[in-house]
């Protein structure tokens, strides 16, 4: 009696071990399920991603350019950032380009409608309207320049006729002191001497002569002054014996003589500065002096 009361609970547990056991074999197959699932998610994806190419004529599912977009909306995107890059450029003209094409062109890199629409700022006071400037931007226009452009080319020739106005100064007054110590008192008429010989050979040269007195180490240089102010001496030698009036005595003359001589003695007037405004006007109104003066 005793032996059969205490084995029986035990007989009892195993059928519970049993159910434990079949509960965990049950489950196991729910992870699977799971796994599953995800291997078969990952080929649907691919053929959503590639779908939208389906519609496509087969030449163009082929191109590898498409490959990189996942979807129509990124196509598109990329389809309208494209043309707004491509309506903010410029297409170069080519020899078959038309005139308008060509100002087309340059009127989108900068160029302004025309030659005088350029602003122009020089430190020697010339503008648009000066007929060396007027040349340059007019060169400047027909080359397609823009403004900025344009600046630069203005400023380098701001620097080269301040350059060429100081060497004048720098010449004419080297020239007065050495040929002041050199003649004295007779200074004066030296210098009108070669003056009359300048005049003379201008009017026979006046190519090779307006070339030269551009040239400040020619036009101011002691040596060729004094060379000719003996030739215009000559000249006004011959002037006497021939019984001709001598250059220099009428009134009208000697006036003249002394307003090319004022001139010549003011290194900053007009005259000597090829960038002044005023300097093609107070040119003209030497080379009248010198007519009056030795005509």
């Amino acid at each position: 009696m005793t032996d059969n009361t205490i084995n029986a609970p035990a007989a009892a547990e195993a059928p519970a071990n049993a159910g434990i056991a079949e509960f965990s074999m049950q489950a196991a197959p729910v992870e699977n399920a799971s796994a599953e699932s995800a291997e078969s998610v990952q080929p649907v994806a691919e053929e959503v991603a590639e779908s939208w190419t389906s519609s496509l004529p087969e030449e163009l599912r082929k191109e590898a350019g498409l490959a990189k977009f996942k979807d129509i909306s990124g196509l598109a995107k990329s389809y309208l950032e494209a043309e707004k890059r491509i309506s903010g450029s410029v297409k170069l003209p080519t020899e078959k380009s038309t005139p308008e094409e060509v100002a087309a062109f340059y009127a989108k890199l900068g160029r302004p409608e025309s030659a005088d629409k350029y602003a122009v700022e020089l430190s020697t006071g010339e503008n648009a309207q000066t007929p060396q400037i007027a040349a340059l931007l007019t060169t400047a226009f027909d080359a397609g320049l823009t403004q900025k452009q344009t600046d630069a080319v203005l400023k380098y020739y701001d620097k080269l006729v301040s350059d060429y106005s100081e060497q004048s100064v720098k010449h004419a007054e080297a020239a007065r002191e050495t040929l002041q110590k050199e003649w004295g008192k007779d200074f004066d008429a030296n210098m009108n001497f070669a003056n009359v010989a300048l005049h003379k050979f201008g009017e026979k040269y006046p190519a090779e002569m307006s070339r030269l007195s551009r040239d400040p180490a020619f036009a101011n240089n002691p040596v060729i002054l004094s060379l000719f102010s003996e030739l215009g001496s000559r000249m006004q030698e011959g002037r006497s014996v021939s019984n001709e009036s001598p250059i220099g005595f009428s009134t009208e003359k000697t006036n003249a003589l002394q307003a090319i001589d004022a001139i010549k003695k003011d290194p900053k007037h007009a005259y000597w500065n090829a960038g002044h405004p005023n300097h093609f006007a107070a040119k003209r109104e030497v080379d009248e002096l010198y007519k009056r003066a030795y005509s």
